[in-house]
């Protein structure tokens, strides 16, 4: 597996893909402690849409931590922006859903684990998601009954039995935010089919969802997947951009 950094630190990452191209952004942020004033970024339907929530703290810092990195994000890619221009809003299904002045065509997938938010964004031709878990959460127990006989046999081999539930888990997150349904589809229908390794990274295929991949690599103590087509293409490249 791809090991970017050991930094936490971390900003920016450039994704390129071989064969067309795509590049992608992927935006870290932690702690909402180190955010400017929400005032002086968030659009005004975004402060509208923090307000009518009701949000609790932890779902504040979420929403916050989210949007600071999908700006980010978006500025690396089309520069001369104001954050206040940018607007992440919410969907029927609560996807995100980008809206940039003079730039359409863009998507953005958002994704949490503990103080710490990635964004991704991305041209809607090429279609992806992205999912962070934090890799030293204990997470079998907590998610075997959502998966399958055949994940589950993958587990039961595996040497990091944890790890690799892990990255089942974060494959069908990434997948889930592609499709834009969440969990509202049943874990088992986004089945990984196999995790096989390719020269130095991971990648995990579906079985029923046939035309997407996942790709991983580790951020310091993080997991990050990416889903996208599966058109013979994976990353070239994920370089760093910037550090905090």
């Amino acid at each position: 597996m791809q090991v970017i950094t050991d930094n936490k630190a971390i900003k920016k990452i450039r994704c390129q893909f071989q064969g067309k191209c795509y590049a992608s952004f992927l935006s870290f942020s932690e702690k909402k402690e180190h955010l400017p004033n929400p005032k002086s970024w968030l659009h005004p339907e975004e402060q509208l849409l923090l307000n009518r929530e009701c949000l609790s703290e932890k779902r504040k810092n979420e929403f916050l931590l989210g949007r600071w990195a999908a700006k980010q994000a978006v500025i690396e890619i089309i520069p001369n922006l104001r954050l206040k221009e940018i607007a992440v809003l919410k969907g029927a299904l609560g996807q995100p859903v980008l809206s940039v002045p003079c730039a359409e065509n863009w998507s953005v997938s958002i994704s949490h684990a503990e103080n710490q938010a990635a964004a991704l964004l991305f041209p809607e031709a090429f279609p992806m998601g992205l999912d962070i878990e934090c890799k030293k959460s204990n997470i079998y127990q907590t998610v075997e009954s959502a998966l399958s006989r055949k994940e589950r046999l993958q587990v039961s081999i595996s040497s990091d039995k944890n790890l690799c539930a892990l990255q089942i888990w974060s494959a069908k997150e990434a997948l889930a935010k592609v499709l834009k349904l969440g969990f509202s589809l049943s874990p088992q229908i986004l089945e990984v089919s196999n995790i096989s390794k390719e020269k130095n990274h991971l990648r995990a295929f579906y079985q029923k969802f046939d035309m997407y991949n996942a790709q991983f690599f580790l951020l310091a103590d993080m997991l990050v997947a990416l889903c996208f087509p599966n058109e013979n293409m994976h990353p070239t490249t994920l370089s760093l951009v910037e550090h905090y």
